[in-house]
């Protein structure tokens, strides 16, 4: 029995009934989650900022020179989790928003380790043996949870720094790859996140 493509019925005029019934077809349009990363200079705030009508957070040095909106520049993990908040729950005209950068949310993270454990660096959190860094990952799947509903609402792209890391196969030499400049809670925590990975390679000598 052939049915109508443009709706549920078929194609003796009978209709689906039941789960059936919840079937839909075609196209569904989503929000892009992008991570762009790259060695410094190569262009990425500059990219992102041709997206969609952009609001920036962090807004790193790249951003001087460019005509576009942005927040106020945080001194904590506290203040930035209110700005993703206020773009989830007020209304607004921006369609996109840039996380500049990554390298910058994480020292917020440390600090905010760190004061909750009242230490001085965050490998002496609760006695040590790695519980700052674990208590770190938590505060960035937060920070990935409340991004993740901002996303059904806007775009949402994140710029991070790249840097280069020793790559080692047991039946292969020694080599080099570019990779997410973080900690390894942090890059632990992106990895565990299904977004569109870019990666801007770095120019070679004489290119520019």
């Amino acid at each position: 029995m052939l049915t109508d493509k443009s709706s549920n019925q078929t194609s003796n005029g009978s209709t689906f009934s039941g789960l059936l019934s919840t079937i839909s077809r075609g196209k569904r349009l989503r929000h892009i989650f992008a991570l762009l990363y790259g060695v410094d200079g190569v262009g990425k705030t500059a990219a992102f900022s041709h997206a969609p009508n952009p609001i920036f957070i962090g807004a790193e040095k790249g951003t001087e020179q460019l005509d576009v909106a942005r927040f106020p520049q945080t001194e904590s993990i506290g203040e930035l989790m209110a700005q993703i908040r206020a773009l989830q729950n007020e209304k607004h005209e921006f369609d996109s928003v840039v996380l500049d950068s990554l390298d910058w949310v994480e020292p917020l993270i440390w600090k905010a380790v760190c004061d909750e454990g009242k230490v001085e660096t965050i490998e002496q959190y609760a006695g040590g043996y790695g519980k700052g860094y674990a208590r770190a990952l938590d505060l960035w799947r937060t920070l990935l949870k409340e991004l993740s509903v901002l996303n059904d609402k806007m775009h949402v792209l994140l710029i991070g720094h790249a840097q280069i890391k020793s790559f080692q196969d047991p039946e292969l030499p020694t080599a080099s790859k570019l990779g997410l400049s973080l900690a390894c809670a942090g890059a632990h925590a992106w990895s565990d996140l299904r977004t569109e990975h870019l990666l801007i390679p770095q120019p070679k000598a004489g290119s520019l």
